[in-house]
């Protein structure tokens, strides 16, 4: 399949590069110039046990690709927001780039696209996230729908929490989106009992 990530921070580019090593076709987007041309160098931005040399295999495998311009999210079946919310000072997550990062998105997606949230974000994000695709999209542009999908990446062992989670999170009421997503995330959960 082709999937596209919004943020190539810890949990988009472990995500990224994790799907690519079971096969889908990933394209790992982010403005950060210089992180970028890092990760097409094979060098992640950040030390994981284990990713550099993940992400260096994906690449040359060519199913693990980078890209400043969001364009390149156009033709993927899922696009994941993997966008940073650090925390305001009263404690609350700053999704003003997530959100930015969502309406720049609106206008090159393709029909039935499905957004996956993976950034930490409170109750009513995904509604808001739906809403701007929604009312940004081109004229009878696509039906965007968009679904929850946290992350539960230890530091340290990122790379194994991804391949062989404990549980797979889907928050959705479409039934379309479900099936989408269990079998996106068939490889790591081949018997269906880790997907919730």
């Amino acid at each position: 399949m082709d999937i596209a990530i919004v943020g190539s921070g810890y949990v988009g580019l472990v995500t990224g590069a994790c799907l690519a090593k079971v096969g889908h076709r990933v394209v790992c987007i982010d403005k950060d110039s210089k992180k970028i041309e890092a990760l097409q160098a094979g060098r992640a931005p950040f030390y994981e046990p284990g990713l550099d040399d993940l992400v260096a295999e994906q690449h040359k495998s060519g199913r693990l690709t980078f890209s400043t311009d969001i364009q390149n999210a156009a033709d993927a079946r899922f696009v994941f927001l993997a966008v940073g919310t650090p925390s305001d000072p009263d404690g609350r997550a700053d999704l003003k780039n997530l959100l930015d990062s969502a309406r720049e998105l609106a206008a090159h997606l393709s029909p039935q696209t499905i957004v996956i949230v993976k950034s930490t974000v409170p109750v009513g994000t995904c509604e808001r996230i739906q809403e701007i695709l929604s009312a940004c999209a081109r004229p009878n542009g696509p039906a965007v729908r968009v679904a929850s999908n946290p992350e539960f990446l230890a530091e340290g062992r990122a790379i194994k929490d991804c391949l062989e989670p404990e549980r797979i999170v889907i928050g959705t009421s479409d039934p379309e989106v479900e099936t989408a997503l269990r079998a996106l995330y068939a490889a790591f959960d081949p018997t269906g009992e880790r997907t919730l």
